[in-house]
């Protein structure tokens, strides 16, 4: 009896041991993904860069993230980030597009953490918190091996932590239209001043526009205007100098660009570092800048939402055309096809046929002749 009572002991004894090692060696299961959305303070009025970021990478081969955010929030770029370098990032059809649907898509597993995109957004002046999220649906996020990764969402947003005063200066860029391939003028114009001795503004712009041209404006116009070196530069950093502060209101500078030949809106921003904008005592002017952009064309976009999940086509030719959607089977036979004229609402489709196994959007010009106005995009239904 003394001699069980041992051998229990020493059973017992041994567990503990067991656990003791465990725990000290740090066995348990690998760390879960994270994907997550910074949190940024902001004043209001201005353009803000929030990172995306990627944590605990367990091997990502392909990825499809929706991005939503506040519709007082302007999307305004996204660019991609270091992480997933090995992968091709694909961005929306269109940046009004909301939620955003970001496509990372490669031959084998990146392993790779930090910002896999960051998302420019142009505020609100009002105060308050303006929420961004990310989201995906079961089987959007594969592996090398092409089986479903699962990852926890941290969401974020910004924090605009005071108003504007409408009484501040502002420059804001204008926004305007053109045709295809021409050359257009887009002025930056200067509001509210209270006083500018120099300024040293920096105005960036889609990489598919080509500036050809500055010239000075009416405003500010007993400063000195310095270019820069090169109007390849971009962002191109524009200087204005003078002896006393100048009071003037208007147009600052005429940028002159040359467009692309694809329908679509080109972005362009003013902004500038703390200290590049003095009054008459050399003290610091806090200014509001406003974006603009130059749209080309006549683009049509159309929003489709099928079982909540949303897709958006972006029709670039002169033909309105009609939104077909066609449901097939795991078979890829076809089950039905519908036709919807475009508007300005969402196309929302929550009830369809139990065989379906994904559905093709597409928009077309018309049934009979099937001539695609843009890229058709798939919807998968399982």
């Amino acid at each position: 009896m003394k001699f069980l009572k041992k051998i229990k002991k020493i059973a017992l004894l041994l567990c503990v041991m067991m656990v003791s090692v465990f725990s000290i060696t740090g066995l348990s299961a690998p760390s879960t993904p994270i994907l997550k959305v910074d949190q940024i303070m902001s004043s209001g009025g201005t353009i803000v860069n929030v990172p995306i970021r990627l944590e605990n990478n367990t091997g990502i081969c392909g990825a499809t993230f929706k991005v939503s955010y506040d519709n007082r929030l302007t999307l305004t770029n996204i660019v991609k980030g270091a992480a997933l370098s090995s992968l091709t990032m694909t961005k929306p059809g269109s940046l009004a597009a909301n939620p955003a649907n970001i496509v990372w898509d490669g031959m084998e597993a990146d392993y790779t953490n930090g910002v896999i995109a960051t998302l420019t957004f142009i505020v609100p002046g009002s105060a308050g918190t303006y929420n961004i999220s990310v989201s995906y649906d079961d089987g959007d996020i594969l592996d090398g091996n092409i089986s479903p990764v699962e990852v926890a969402i941290q969401n974020g947003g910004i924090t605009v932590t005071g108003e504007i005063s409408q009484d501040l200066p502002t420059v804001s860029v204008d926004n305007v239209t053109s045709e295809p391939g021409a050359s257009v003028n887009v002025p930056i114009r200067l509001e509210n001043n209270t006083g500018i001795c120099g300024a040293t503004f920096k105005v960036s712009y889609d990489n598919r526009l080509t500036l050809t041209n500055i010239v000075k404006g009416a405003a500010l116009s007993s400063l000195t205007m310095t270019k820069p070196g090169s109007l390849s530069a971009n962002p191109a950093n524009i200087v204005w100098d003078g002896m006393d502060e100048d009071n003037t209101n208007g147009v600052l500078a005429i940028l002159t660009f040359t467009v692309p030949s694809s329908s679509g809106t080109y972005n362009i921003s003013v902004n500038y570092d703390d200290g590049d904008i003095l009054d008459g005592n050399l003290a610091p002017v806090d200014i509001k800048t406003v974006s603009g952009a130059i749209k080309v064309g006549n683009d049509k976009t159309a929003a489709v939402i099928i079982k909540g999940k949303s897709v958006t086509l972006v029709n670039s030719s002169d033909k309105e055309g009609q939104i077909v959607i066609a449901f097939y089977d795991s078979m890829g036979k076809l089950i039905s096809l519908n036709t919807f004229i475009p508007s300005n609402n969402d196309i929302n489709i929550s009830s369809i046929d139990s065989k379906a196994a994904y559905a093709k959007v597409m928009w077309w010009g018309n049934i009979s002749s099937m001539e695609p106005l843009c890229k058709a995009e798939t919807v998968d239904l399982i």
